[in-house]
C-alpha cells in the first residue's frame, strides 16, 4: 500500500498491510513521525523526493507484523488504563 494519509497509514499498521508512507510537509508530517516511530517504522516513510527511487524495495522488505502487533496492543491497553482512570466512574 502507498499512502500520502496519516488514516491510510494507520490502516495498513492495524491491517498488517506492507505499506510505505508518503511524507508531504505541507500538510504535516509530526504525526506520521510519531505513529511511525512508537512502532520503529520510521524507515516506512519517504519524501515526495525520494521516494521514486526507494519506493518499490522498500515495498518488499518485510514488517515485523508479531512486534508490530504487540505494541499495537500494548498502546491500546495503555488508552484504555488512561480512559479508566481518568474518567468518572458511574
Amino acid at each position: 500500500m502507498v499512502t500520502d494519509s496519516f488514516h491510510g497509514t494507520v490502516f495498513a499498521i492495524i491491517f498488517n498491510k506492507p505499506f510505505v508512507a508518503l511524507g508531504n510537509a505541507r500538510r504535516g508530517m509530526a504525526r506520521f513521525h510519531s505513529l511511525l516511530a512508537t512502532f520503529g517504522l520510521e524507515d516506512r516513510l519517504l519524501s515526495a523526493e525520494t521516494a521514486p527511487a526507494s519506493l518499490h524495495a522498500k515495498l518488499r522488505e518485510p514488517v515485523d507484523w508479531e512486534k508490530t502487533n504487540a505494541i499495537r496492543e500494548r498502546e491500546a491497553m495503555r488508552g484504555i488504563r488512561f480512559l479508566r482512570e481518568n474518567l468518572p466512574q458511574p
